[in-house]
């Protein structure tokens, strides 16, 4: 029993000795920095390689004086020659440590690291312009059409080249390619490797072109006199771009009030400002005749009226397109103060065209004719007329007796009494007069005779006897002295 506890103690002093050895004994490490390297796209890999760098450690200790080599062609899947320093991506390759000079430490840990390059792309692309001052016609609207052309003509203004990559291009602006303008462009030109460069251009919007007016008519414009004329239906005006802006014409005023002639000009601008004039000439003619339009086709008035200050004038009314002025309004007539049908002739002028009428007067009396009679006191079965006692009288009708009409039916010319014959007499102005005569039938003798035609043939009988005396006296006489 004795010997067994001999033989566990003894060896447990072992055991403790040889732990003991084993704690005091030197632990050996390698410590490496730089182990992921940034290199340029294109570096040199040569001087890259010797970045990474390992360091020697006993029991934590750096030992400055260790001289280290280093194995950069691994054996395990990583090699050197895998690392490409012109395609932009991570390279792994393995790396030993040793040092075999001094402290010979064999292999421990961290012989060997995992290094890792990057090739990185740094340099921004590269944006050359063309025009730093791009000119672009102007357009009327943007379509889907041509919004591609215009924007192409945005991107040929820029070339863009990188060192390594295709870039993703992009254009910021606020162009409105429908208005004239200069626009600010920022373009902005970006490489796989998120590497940016921006540069600033702009674009003037400008039109060259003008706007093109048509003229619907003759060269010489003639144009009635006040006339209800739209000039508008004249002209008609077209732009290359706008289209048709016939609208925007700018018309002054038109003055056709006057007969002459003058320079008209209408212009119109495009959307751009650009403006186009078109003169033409235009006369104002009158070929429009006044009208001498009387009131009444035939006038009837007095003939005793005093004509030569009567107001012809105003049986008329004229009328024109230009302002009436009377006094180139002529008046004839050949008018007297008699009963009767005459003319007024009128003559007008506007001082281009001429106008006549005519108005027929009709001259009347305004006084009824006169019958003059006394009774009438006849034998009866005596040849007479009863016209032979009845006179007529009216100044304006000398031929009015001839108008005399006398209704004698309730007259017996065979039975004495007293009776009543109806007399009418008309005058040429149509004024007519009615009396009723008394007529008184006597039996027999020279009462019946009117006493005023009794005297008058007397007297008449006294001159035929006396001529008769005269011309025997003067015939015969006369002879008998020539005879002698």
């Amino acid at each position: 029993m004795k010997i067994k506890i001999l033989v566990f103690n003894l060896i447990f002093i072992f055991l403790i000795v040889i732990t003991n050895i084993n704690i005091h004994a030197a632990t050996w490490e390698f410590r490496w920095t730089n182990t992921v390297i940034h290199m340029p796209l294109g570096g040199n890999l040569s001087e890259y390689s010797l970045i990474p760098e390992a360091k020697l450690y006993r029991d934590g200790v750096l030992l400055t004086d260790a001289n280290i080599s280093y194995m950069r062609e691994g054996d395990w899947l990583y090699f050197m020659s895998n690392v490409n320093s012109t395609k932009i991506g991570t390279y792994k390759v393995w790396y030993k440590a040793s040092e075999n000079e001094k402290y010979k430490p064999g292999t421990c840990n961290g012989y060997k690291a995992l290094i890792s390059f990057v090739v990185e792309d740094s340099i921004p692309p590269k944006i050359d312009l063309i025009n730093d001052n791009l000119f672009i016609q102007r357009v009327k609207d943007i379509t889907d059409e041509n919004r591609d052309i215009l924007l192409d003509k945005l991107d040929k203004n820029v070339v863009v080249s990188d060192n390594y990559s295709d870039c993703n291009v992009k254009f910021n602006h606020n162009i409105n390619f429908t208005l004239n303008g200069t626009y600010p462009v920022d373009v902005t030109a970006i490489d796989l490797s998120g590497n940016r460069t921006t540069k600033t251009f702009n674009v003037t919007i400008y039109d060259s072109s003008y706007p093109v007016i048509d003229f619907k008519g003759e060269e010489v414009l003639k144009l009635p006199l006040n006339g209800d004329i739209n000039i508008r239906d004249y002209f008609q005006a077209y732009d290359e771009i706008d289209g048709d802006i016939s609208a925007n014409i700018n018309y002054p005023k038109l003055d056709l009030s006057t007969v002459s002639d003058f320079l008209y000009t209408v212009t119109v601008k495009n959307k751009s400002g650009n403006e186009t004039s078109y003169t033409i000439k235009i006369y104002v003619i009158d070929d429009t005749p006044p009208i001498v339009e009387a009131y009444s086709k035939t006038l009837i008035v007095d003939y005793k009226t005093n004509f030569d200050e009567y107001n012809f004038t105003n049986k008329v009314k004229i009328i024109d397109n230009q302002p009436v002025n009377y006094d180139n309004l002529s008046i004839e007539t050949d008018i007297k103060n008699e009963v009767g049908n005459y003319k007024v002739y009128y003559y007008y002028t506007d001082g281009i065209n001429y106008a006549s009428e005519e108005i027929n007067i009709k001259c009347v009396s305004k006084e009824k004719p006169k019958i003059i009679a006394d009774d009438i006191i006849i034998k009866t079965k005596s040849n007479v007329s009863l016209k032979d006692f009845i006179r007529v009288e009216d100044e304006s009708d000398a031929l009015v007796s001839e108008s005399l009409e006398i209704d004698d039916a309730e007259v017996n010319y065979n039975k004495a009494g007293t009776y009543y014959a109806s007399v009418y007499a008309i005058n040429s102005s149509g004024l007519s007069q009615t009396e009723r005569i008394k007529v008184i039938i006597q039996n027999g003798g020279l009462s019946g005779i009117n006493i005023p035609i009794l005297i008058i043939m007397i007297a008449l009988s006294f001159v035929t006897i006396g001529y008769g005396i005269f011309f025997v006296y003067y015939f015969y006489f006369r002879k008998k002295k020539k005879e002698k």
